[in-house]
């Protein structure tokens, strides 16, 4: 093929692809409808991503305050071991009330 062929075909493909994106875009134009209709279903949960920081950080801080209360129940129960330990290794010790 001669220099000139190619840059005719590159310039019709150019050309045909350009008149194609500006027909969809001038059909997208003439077909677009300006309302917007959203199905709403009643009792059902608010998507996380559309909560408040606050209604995000409420479950977060009830999250950890759940495990905060558990570690604080295992360290009681550790320290109530502890103590009984060194009270049995240990018989001469004064026993120290809590």
């Amino acid at each position: 093929m001669a220099q000139g062929t190619i840059h005719a075909i590159s310039a019709g493909k150019a050309f045909l692809a350009t008149a194609l994106l500006a027909a969809g875009y001038l059909a997208g134009q003439c077909t677009h409808d300006a309302t917007v209709q959203a199905e709403v279903r009643p009792g059902q949960p608010e998507p996380a991503h559309f909560r408040s920081g606050a209604q995000r950080s409420e479950l977060l801080l009830k999250d950890i305050s759940a495990t905060l209360e558990k570690i604080d129940a295992r360290l009681e129960r550790m320290e109530k071991l502890a103590t009984q330990f060194s009270l049995k290794s240990d018989p001469q010790s004064p026993r120290e009330t809590h």
